[in-house]
């Protein structure tokens, strides 16, 4: 076990040694044009895929001292750009781009990146869900815990929590608990799909999902 444990890190760390060189490659031409005065200046948005590919090491090996370098590099340079009000048109003429089959921990998570890392309007984003956000850790037994520990990533540590489903957001901190109980994992999830404006139908039965012959999908539901 101990041996497969090693080769699983290893891989982990050379796949996220990987996703630190494309992000630096697509972020080198970016920073040459903020200094050429001759170049329009990059804009938020063109920095988003970089971003992604440092977040993504991070998430491959949160120890990556080279990953934290260029997220925090990062984060100094978008600091210094003009705030964007951007509004994505839709290229179909549904009312929704994703619709996301639960409101759980995959399901507002799934949610919370395609709005905040890939710039999906979060009126164009639904969640249904027969209960409610995070109804299947809210029937956990009053007693039953997460064996992964929740650490605060704002203090002494700047991994990702172990038990967060969104970058930056921590259940030891909002929580005050370093090992949940369900049902306030669920306030947590709960917490955030507000925060983030999620629209959620909530009640909401998915009875079949049917795929249509231009490739689109129809979303069968029993409310």
């Amino acid at each position: 076990q101990a041996a497969d444990d090693g080769l699983l890190n290893t891989r982990l760390s050379v796949l996220a040694g990987c996703a630190v060189l494309r992000g630096k490659a697509i972020l080198a031409p970016l920073l040459e044009a903020l200094e050429d005065e001759s170049k329009p200046d990059p804009s938020e948005t063109d920095f988003r895929e970089a971003w992604v590919m440092f977040q993504l090491a991070l998430r491959f090996h949160p120890e990556n001292e080279e990953a934290q370098e260029e997220v925090e590099k990062l984060q100094a340079v978008i600091s210094e750009l003009p705030e964007e009000d951007i509004k994505y048109e839709a290229n179909h003429p549904e009312p929704y781009d994703v619709i996301i089959v639960g409101a759980g921990a995959s399901g507002v998570g799934t949610a919370l990146l395609l709005c905040s890392l890939f710039g999906l309007d979060p009126e164009r984003v639904l969640l249904v869900d027969r209960g409610e956000v995070g109804e299947t850790f809210r029937r956990w037994p009053k007693e039953m815990r997460f064996i992964s520990p929740s650490f605060n990533q704002q203090g002494w540590t700047s991994s990702f929590d172990l038990n967060a489903v969104a970058h930056d957001t921590s259940p030891a901190y909002a929580l005050h608990s370093q090992h949940p109980s369900g049902s306030q994992y669920a306030d947590y999830l709960a917490a955030l799909a507000k925060d983030a404006n999620l629209d959620i139908k909530l009640g909401t039965e998915v009875l079949d999902v049917e795929r249509l012959e231009d490739g689109d999908f129809d979303v069968h539901i029993n409310k």
